[in-house]
């Protein structure tokens, strides 16, 4: 999944992770691929879509993502799928397994993304056996 990372017009340039160890882990490996940014937030250490959703959007309304043009979002299942599913507007992005990644865009600010800025699914990835 790094070597993917690393074939993106806009890799990540921030990682938001919870402060669990292995999700603190995955952040850090793939960060390195791209040498992003890891930033931890214990607000996304959680399970439930509303919950990793308000943390994202704390994050989006602190202003760090500002000037950025890609961020990653690194964290727990279901919570993750749901997230991506839900800003996909219910477009396939499914259940993702673990390391799985979908990426997003959408033409807006991140502001613009709290307001219900459209979203398109652009891919899905699982990790190769």
């Amino acid at each position: 999944m790094g070597r993917f990372l690393e074939t993106l017009d806009f890799p990540p340039a921030i990682f938001l992770a919870s402060d669990a160890r292995r999700t603190q882990t995955t952040a850090h490996v793939l960060s390195a691929f791209v040498a992003g940014k890891v930033s931890t937030f214990r607000a996304m250490y959680t399970f439930g879509v509303n919950s990793l959703w308000q943390a994202v959007g704390d994050v989006i309304l602190s202003g760090i993502l500002d000037t950025e043009h890609s961020v990653a979002v690194v964290g727990h299942n279901s919570a993750v799928s749901d997230l991506g599913v839900e800003l996909a507007c219910h477009h396939d992005a499914g259940s993702l397994p673990t390391l799985g990644m979908v990426e997003l865009t959408f033409a807006g600010n991140w502001d613009a993304l709290l307001k219900g800025e459209r979203v398109s699914l652009a891919q899905r990835l699982e990790p190769q056996a």
